[in-house]
């Protein structure tokens, strides 16, 4: 509780230190993205993203109906683990050296090549997985075959995807409405 007031707070002192509101919109975002909150999250994803080279690995073989839905997790899990470790580089990179910023940028080039890389792959995981909705779970002979624990880790990661990078376009979408509305 100490930290979410610690949050608020510092979110009330940049509403009065700043002049705009796109100042201000800049300014959550940092305290927010620096906060005991985002790191929890950044935990969970990466747990979320080890599960996935775990359910990948124990069930490589166990999906006749599309072989390439475990290696789509196991790939996607470790690709986002370097993608993390990739962008915690960066970052403590850019809190040490704050005028060198030829070291980071490369950085953020590997990054947003990743980036891309993930971005292709999310949406081929989609045409496999939901390409072949509701596979065979019952009878590992037949060619329509998929683990029922892989195909649904498969289809939840990336459902729940979907509806995250919703709800942040829906935020993203309501604070444009709100600096616009308030814009000087």
């Amino acid at each position: 509780m100490l930290a979410e007031a610690s949050v608020y707070g510092r979110i009330r002192q940049a509403r009065t230190e700043t002049t705009s509101t796109k100042e201000y919109a800049s300014a959550v975002a940092s305290i927010i993205s620096g906060s005991i909150i985002a790191l929890i999250l950044l935990i969970a994803f990466a747990a979320l993203l080890v599960a996935m080279i775990v359910i990948g690995t124990l069930h490589l073989h166990d999906c006749k109906v599309q072989k390439f839905i475990p290696i789509f997790l196991v790939t996607w899990g470790s690709v986002g683990i370097v993608r993390l470790l990739l962008e915690g580089c960066r970052r403590i990179q850019q809190s040490r050296r704050e005028d060198d910023s030829s070291s980071s940028s490369s950085l953020t080039c590997c990054g947003a090549i990743l980036d891309c890389f993930l971005v292709g792959w999310f949406i081929a995981g989609c045409v496999w997985v939901y390409g072949n909705y509701l596979p065979n779970f019952d009878d590992p002979s037949s060619e329509m075959y998929c683990d029922k624990t892989l195909y649904y880790f498969a289809f939840g990661t990336i459902t729940a995807s979907f509806a995250v990078a919703g709800f942040i376009f829906c935020c993203g979408c309501c604070l444009a409405i709100c600096i616009a509305c308030t814009s000087d």
